[in-house]
């Protein structure tokens, strides 16, 4: 089981002021602490450390995503605690993020000082930080979005039958056509037999 005080931690932040700063604040948390400029830079670091416990992770990097390093990330250190940090606070990249394995999404500059109290708090049991958000409103709990049920469309078709008349039956029907009356045939015109289109009825809702 991953030990998260004194264990390691890796940063990968091109920024050299933000990791310094989280490379520092990691260390007062007992930490033995890497930092990398580059995914690649991460990523070999990472698989020289004996046992990662922590891993924050810019999203922005000059040769990947964050959501890149962090998938190969978890492929290769199932139980670490893997950190995204971002200054953009978008619902889409936060699905994104805990769907590729992230544990914590946060929100730049606003969580960091919440992280480092969580991580003084926790060491073997790391529930504290599991599928949390921490951004300019707190930390909370991520739920994933729910997505619409939709059931497909439901069709109904029918299919045309041919229907052959013997001679005898047509000729019956082309009588029984031939003897529609005008009143008859005003009922499929909608006209009267004065000519003149009958007043529709109200439609309109009652109130």
């Amino acid at each position: 089981m991953i030990t998260i005080q004194a264990g390691h931690a890796l940063v990968i932040d091109d920024e050299p002021a933000n990791r310094d700063f989280v490379e520092r604040l990691l260390q007062t948390a007992s930490f033995k602490v890497s930092g990398a400029s580059s995914g690649t830079e991460g990523l070999r670091i990472a698989r020289a450390i004996p046992e990662l416990a922590l891993a924050l992770v810019d999203q922005q990097l000059p040769d990947a995503t964050g959501l890149e390093i962090i998938a190969a990330l978890r492929a290769e250190n199932p139980e670490a605690l893997l950190v995204m940090a971002t200054m953009h606070d978008d619902r889409t990249l936060i699905e994104q993020a805990f769907a590729t394995g992230i544990d914590v999404f946060l929100v730049k500059p606003h969580g960091f000082m919440e992280l480092y109290r969580r991580l003084q708090e926790v060491d073997s049991n790391t529930n504290l930080l599991r599928s949390l958000i921490i951004d300019q409103y707190g930390p909370r709990p991520f739920r994933a979005a729910k997505k619409a049920e939709q059931s497909p469309a439901e069709t109904v078709s029918f299919a045309a039958s041919p229907v052959t008349l013997d001679k005898k039956q047509s000729n019956t029907a082309k009588s029984s056509m031939s003897g529609t009356n005008k009143k008859d045939t005003d009922v499929f015109t909608n006209t009267g037999s004065s000519g003149h289109q009958p007043t529709p009825p109200d439609l309109t809702p009652k109130p």
